[in-house]
């Protein structure tokens, strides 16, 4: 395989896949990242984007294709940033994921996992956020600003496509982005807004149900004191035999056991008196919490349950923790189906 000298094309054979789902192309001391493409492919990609070494690259043309590449079901895929495995089968998606997750875990010197997937790969999100460019709104482009517009996104359930289908027939006025939101059975349009403004939910719902009833499989038996950090509107703990809890997050909630705070302050755990619990739950944004060991000094919980859609950062907080408590099991769950996103989970117990 060479780099032409004459342009900005090259010749490529895919190695690997890295975690954010891109091919990956070795040469000398250069790497290319090539979306779209699979191990063992080979063919000619264009270098869209540069730093030192590093090159992102936009696929032109396939030579050879693996025999897991499928076509997308998707008119927008080759174009749309959204989804990244939609050009080969759900179970290779899965074992690229596996892959990524095995090598985050080593980390923490874990070498099992249990996998739960998603029970629908399209049709399965209850929102999505259409950002502009210019005259033109949908999602971004790989290593771009400009926007690719998917009037017929595949990935969002049913009940969102004709709402889809009138903002670009509408062409509504917003700044920077739109959301359209399906809970209980209402599809909401708003402009310009904070993500899920008509309340948090898994956009994944028949997923998260799945990983609802490991959850509470888990945990069945004797009552529970629990703590449930960034509890939204509570969905996780609801599933767990409780007899106290405390629920805390950010945004106000409607239910009596919740708590309105700002869990990255570093005051907020200064709010509340000091106790022993049974179980100590958070489910952080993609940041994950670095105040976790904070939590645990104060509240020395028997047992943690973290959940993160962004595991990296969870094996970062759980490093800090590791000389007391021990990983007893971790979760790979698929909540993002055509994605390289995926959820982590794992359950510690206090040494």
């Amino acid at each position: 395989m060479t780099t032409r000298k004459d342009s900005q094309d090259i010749n490529f054979l895919i190695d690997h896949i890295d975690p954010l789902g891109q091919g990956v192309f070795k040469e000398g001391d250069n790497i290319f990242f090539i979306p779209k493409t699979l191990p063992n492919e080979t063919g000619i990609a264009r270098i869209i984007k540069k730093k030192k070494n590093i090159h992102f690259c936009q696929l032109i043309k396939l030579d050879s294709k693996a025999p897991q590449r499928t076509d997308s079901p998707c008119p927008h895929f080759n174009e749309c940033s959204g989804c990244h495995f939609l050009h080969t089968d759900y179970q290779s998606e899965i074992e690229f994921k596996q892959k990524t997750f095995t090598r985050m875990l080593s980390k923490l010197e874990i070498n099992q996992f249990e996998t739960i997937t998603s029970p629908d790969r399209l049709q399965y999100r209850n929102r999505i956020q259409l950002h502009r460019s210019g005259k033109k709104m949908g999602f971004y482009k790989y290593q771009s600003k400009q926007v690719v517009e998917v009037p017929n996104c595949k990935i969002i359930q049913p009940p969102i496509a004709p709402f889809l289908s009138k903002v670009y027939k509408d062409r509504p006025n917003f700044k920077s982005h739109l959301e359209l939101y399906l809970k209980d059975g209402t599809v909401s349009i708003n402009k310009d807004l904070r993500y899920a403004q008509g309340g948090f939910t898994q956009v994944n719902q028949a997923a998260n149900e799945k990983m609802l009833h490991k959850i509470s499989e888990l945990f069945k038996g004797e009552q529970l004191s629990v703590i449930d950090l960034f509890a939204g509107n509570g969905n996780i703990s609801d599933v767990i035999n409780y007899k106290t809890r405390m629920c805390i997050d950010i945004y106000p909630e409607s239910y009596s056991d919740f708590i309105n705070l700002d869990l990255y302050s570093a005051d907020a755990i200064h709010s509340l008196r000091e106790s022993s619990i049974d179980l100590l739950i958070l489910d952080p944004p993609r940041a994950g919490f670095k105040h976790l060991n904070d939590w645990v000094r104060k509240f020395k919980p028997k047992q943690i349950l973290y959940i993160s859609c962004h595991p990296m950062t969870m094996i970062r907080d759980l490093m800090e923790i590791k000389s007391n408590y021990s990983v007893d099991s971790s979760f790979l769950i698929d909540l993002f189906p055509a994605t390289f996103h995926f959820e982590g989970m794992c359950v510690l117990n206090r040494n």
